[in-house]
């Protein structure tokens, strides 16, 4: 089990097989399947996934003779020689948990020779997938006049990449001594025109390559 990068990973491997069939039908045959977090395993196709080569799947497995692979393609026949394969992982699986298999499905007689595979290896980009910050929620609050406000907010980027957070206050009704510093705290200090019984409403922006989160508080200065 692993962790599946973002962006589009690719699965690559070598093998060669001899599997029991005709030029049509496939008797017995191998498939490569993928299980992703806690699902069950399914074909890496079917899971959304596609070959890169053009040595995918080449033959459908027959319905007859109890091959537990019965109607799906598989690979099958005789390649003697090692080949490269590469398949598009299925994106939705990016940053999930998930495990391969290389499944083989045989019938009820004539055994062939079996499936070698060699030089497994996956690849993805690790920087291509960026999400909003998120701005953890602050209380409304209450303070005297004179009094030093400090709010210090936290923040979480759960880009795969995670880039500068910067931090941006705006007040209503404006207030000249309110300030934000580049760690997101917030100070003021209320003065006599502000209380009893002002209100104000702090708007805080978080932003990170051109993507942005957002919180609104009222802080209000008494007596």
């Amino acid at each position: 089990m692993f962790t599946l990068p973002f962006g589009q990973p690719q699965l690559s491997f070598r093998h060669k097989y001899g599997f029991e069939s005709t030029p049509t039908n496939g008797y017995d045959g191998g498939v490569v399947e993928i299980k992703i977090g806690g699902g069950a395993f399914t074909d890496v196709i079917a899971a959304g996934g596609s070959f890169v080569t053009s040595n995918g799947y080449n033959l459908k497995i027959d319905t007859r003779f109890g091959n537990i692979l019965s109607n799906r393609f598989a690979w099958s026949g005789t390649n003697n020689n090692y080949s490269n394969v590469v398949i598009n992982l299925p994106l939705a699986a990016g940053g999930t948990n998930i495990q391969l298999r290389w499944f083989i499905g045989t019938d009820s007689s004539n055994p062939g020779g079996g499936w070698w595979v060699d030089n497994i290896g996956i690849s993805g980009a690790l920087c291509c997938v960026h999400v909003p910050p998120v701005l953890t929620s602050q209380p409304d609050r209450t303070l005297d006049e004179l009094t030093t406000l400090t709010v210090t907010n936290a923040a979480t980027d759960a880009s795969s990449s995670p880039g500068t957070l910067n931090y941006s206050l705006s007040v209503s009704p404006p207030a000249t001594n309110a300030a934000i510093d580049t760690n997101g705290v917030i100070t003021w200090t209320p003065d006599e025109t502000q209380g009893p019984g002002c209100l104000q409403r702090y708007h805080g922006r978080l932003r990170q390559r051109g993507l942005s989160s957002q919180r609104d508080e009222q802080f209000s200065g008494g007596r």
